[in-house]
This record gives C-alpha cells, sequence and structure tokens, in this order.
C-alpha cells in the first residue's frame, strides 16, 4: 500500500514539475514572439478628435471601421489592407504613403479627407472607392503619387478629387469611374481611362437634362476605352488627351448624352441607359438614316448621331373602396372606389360626395398625406388616396360570415363539452 502511495506521489511530482517547466518554456517563447498586430478597427474606435493613429507596422483591415470626424489615420508608409466585403468610412482624414491596397469599399464622407502621396509605393482598388459630396481625395499633393483602379475596380466621385495639384507626373489608371462632381487634374499629371468614364447621372426628365459635374484637365483615352456625358455637360473634346471624335443620342430635340472616343482607338456606340427617365419611355434608337440602332450594332463611336423615340409614361392612379362616399375624378363621379392611369404631368382633379345615406365625409390623403378634396395634382408617379372611417362594402361582407362561423364553432364547443360530461356521469 505504501509502495503505490510513494509511487503516486512521484508521478505527482513529475507532473508539477513538467507543467512549470512548460509554462516556462512557453513565457519564454512568447518574450521572443513578435507583439500582436494592431487591431486597426478597435484603435479607430477608441480615437477622439484630435487623435492621430499611427500605424506600427504593415496593417490589414478586418472588419469595418470608421476614422471619425477630427481624427488622422496615417500609415506611416506602411502597407494598409483593406480586405474583401470590409468597409472603411472617413470622416476625419486618411493619409496614405504606403502601398494601400482597397479589395473592399473606402467612403470618405462629407468633410472627409483622403490623401494619397506616396512617391515610390502605390495605391490600388480592385474594390470601390467612394467620395461623397463634401468630401476630398487627392492625389499627389505633396509627392508624385500614383493610383490603380483597374479589373473590377470602381471610383465614385460624387465630392471632389484632384490629381497631381501639388506634384506633377502623378497619375490614375482607372478601368471604371463615375463622375458627377468634380474632378481636377492638374497639367502634367495623367488620368487614363481604360474602360469608361461616367460623368452625370443618367436624366430623370427630358426636360432636364443639365449636368452639374466638372472636370478640369484632361483625360487619356486607351484603345477601347470611351467618354460618356449625360445631359447638358460642360465636358468636351478639349478635356480630352488627342484628336477625339463623338456621338449625341438625341431625344426630343435635345442632347441626351455624348459618347467620345479616341481616333486612333475603337469602340462601338454603348446605348445610354433611360430606365430613369420618369416623364417618357423610349421606343427606340436610330441612326441618321432612319435604322434601328441596339446593341449588337457594328457602329462605331463618331459615325453617326442616334435619335431615339418616346412615349408618354403613364402611371396608375386609385383608390380604396369607401361605401360613405362616391369619388369624382375630374369632375366625373367614380363610385366607392376608382382606378385608372395618367400620363406624366397631367392634371387630376380628386372630390368625394356622400353616398345615399351617409352624411358625414371622411378626410381622404394622397399617398399618406393629407389632400384637399376638389384640388388638383399633376401625376409624377404612382397616385393612390385612401380615406380615414368609414368601411368598404367588402370587409363588411367578410366580416359578417366570420362572426357567424364563430358562433357556430363556439356553441359546436359547447355541445361537446356538455356531451362528454354526460357521458362521463352515466359511466359513474
Amino acid at each position: 500500500m505504501l509502495g503505490k502511495k510513494s509511487l503516486l506521489i512521484c508521478f505527482g511530482l513529475i507532473a508539477l514539475v513538467g507543467s512549470i517547466a512548460f509554462v516556462s518554456l512557453s513565457d519564454d517563447a512568447a518574450d521572443r514572439s513578435d507583439a500582436a498586430p494592431i487591431d486597426l478597427a478597435a484603435a479607430l474606435e477608441n480615437a477622439v478628435t484630435g487623435d492621430t493613429v499611427t500605424l506600427p507596422e504593415d496593417t490589414v483591415l478586418s472588419r469595418d471601421a470608421v476614422i471619425r470626424s477630427g481624427v488622422i489615420l496615417d500609415d506611416a508608409g506602411f502597407p494598409l489592407r483593406i480586405s474583401a466585403n470590409i468597409t472603411l468610412i472617413v470622416e476625419g482624414t486618411l493619409i496614405s504613403s504606403g502601398n494601400l491596397t482597397v479589395i473592399g469599399s473606402v467612403v470618405v464622407a462629407s468633410e472627409g479627407m483622403m490623401a494619397i502621396d506616396n512617391e515610390g509605393n502605390t495605391a490600388s482598388v480592385s474594390g470601390s472607392l467612394t467620395v461623397q459630396e463634401g468630401g476630398t481625395f487627392s492625389i499627389g499633393s505633396g509627392k508624385i503619387s500614383t493610383l490603380s483602379s483597374l479589373g473590377m475596380g470602381r471610383l465614385f466621385i460624387e465630392g471632389t478629387m484632384t490629381v497631381g495639384r501639388g506634384a506633377l507626373n502623378s497619375a490614375v489608371n482607372a478601368n471604371n469611374t463615375v463622375v458627377t462632381g468634380k474632378l481636377d487634374i492638374s497639367e502634367g499629371s495623367t488620368f487614363r481611362i481604360h474602360d469608361v468614364l461616367t460623368i452625370g447621372n443618367a436624366p430623370v426628365l427630358t426636360t432636364e437634362l443639365g449636368n452639374s459635374a466638372l472636370i478640369s484637365g484632361r483625360v487619356i483615352l486607351e484603345s477601347a476605352a470611351y467618354v460618356l456625358a449625360y445631359g447638358e455637360s460642360s465636358f468636351a473634346s478639349k478635356n480630352i488627351w488627342y484628336a477625339n471624335t463623338s456621338t449625341q443620342f438625341i431625344l426630343g430635340g435635345k442632347v441626351y448624352a455624348t459618347e467620345y472616343k479616341d481616333q486612333t482607338g475603337k469602340r462601338n456606340i454603348v446605348l445610354p441607359s433611360t430606365s430613369d427617365l420618369r416623364d417618357y419611355i423610349l421606343t427606340g434608337w436610330t441612326d441618321s438614316s432612319g435604322k434601328a440602332v441596339t446593341e449588337t450594332s457594328d457602329i462605331q463611336i463618331g459615325s453617326t448621331n442616334v435619335y431615339g423615340g418616346v412615349t408618354p409614361r403613364t402611371y396608375r392612379i386609385f383608390s380604396t373602396e369607401n361605401e360613405s362616399i362616391r369619388w369624382v375624378v375630374n369632375d366625373i363621379e367614380q363610385g366607392s372606389s376608382f382606378e385608372e392611369f395618367g400620363v406624366y404631368g397631367a392634371p387630376y382633379k380628386i372630390s368625394i360626395r356622400s353616398a345615399p345615406g351617409y352624411s358625414d365625409l371622411p378626410t381622404i390623403y394622397m399617398n399618406g398625406v393629407q389632400f384637399t378634396p376638389g384640388a388638383s395634382f399633376n401625376v409624377a408617379g404612382e397616385t393612390s388616396f385612401t380615406t380615414s372611417g368609414g368601411r368598404s362594402a367588402q370587409s363588411d361582407n367578410i366580416l359578417i360570415p366570420l362572426l357567424l362561423i364563430l358562433v357556430i364553432l363556439v356553441l359546436i364547443a359547447f355541445a361537446f363539452f356538455f356531451a362528454l360530461k354526460n357521458k362521463g356521469k352515466k359511466a359513474k
């Protein structure tokens, strides 16, 4: 017995000494290992106005983060990577002088600023980079800098983007860029388009074709690249390096869009989107000879202007049913409800009258907003009219049968209850 106890004690001592040795070796290994990588999202979350978060090493942002207003993130020349499906929102300032890789997305918010001064390094965007209205994005404000947004990369400039304002020979290479704000390219710097530069948004009305996007400087078009400028744009041939040619898309006698390409390049006409138009529906495009132009037409930009046929767009105008009133549309009585289709911009007068047997009139609403009976409106989209109070004939017809069914079910339940109760008494 004593031998067994001694053996157990011995094994216990061995285990104790071994565990102490293991912990000691682990501590030594931890001391020799590198420090844990910076948690950038946490550092930004803890930062307050006036703070500068400086990267101490190569960093990967692996969860969404915000650079708050008044906070600066400086990569200090270290590579910074924005992982896929991750968004970095810049409300304060982002300064990049190292290799910046955006696989996810960066959003420069209103009043936010992003500056790339990365001489010898590159900023690349294979995800998206958006500069919202009021935001600023500068490339080469102090040093010669480069930005590459090729492949699936997309740039959306709703605010202001400057290239080479303080450093000549700065460069941007972009596949797909949309500018609805301001793009300023300094002389001596380049903005090279590999696929398409879109200027402005697709118009929503054929009567409002203004384009407020501003392009200062010139872009370079690769052989298969083109520029699509919507509406009455200030962008023109002078904003393109080298000789170029253009095609205008005409709707209702006005320029709806213009496409440009380098004269030495090759690019077929790309039909501009008209899906946002609220007043008309496009019926088709034709060339100057009247021949139909489609997406498969082998027509080069610059070979002809293109003309669009349109038809007025109509919208559904309807009301809910209320048997206490009669709807009156354009002075014509319609009944307890109505539904029809109106052409965009057409005037409609809506009023109500009491139905036989009723005296009080309910409040009526147009698209949820109180509407004055007898007033007029112009059709601008699908329009619904509802009422307060009252009950539709349909709801009355449904409610009464439901109440009858409920009463019948209650009676049946009581009958079963008493039958079972009586059966129990007889069994006793």
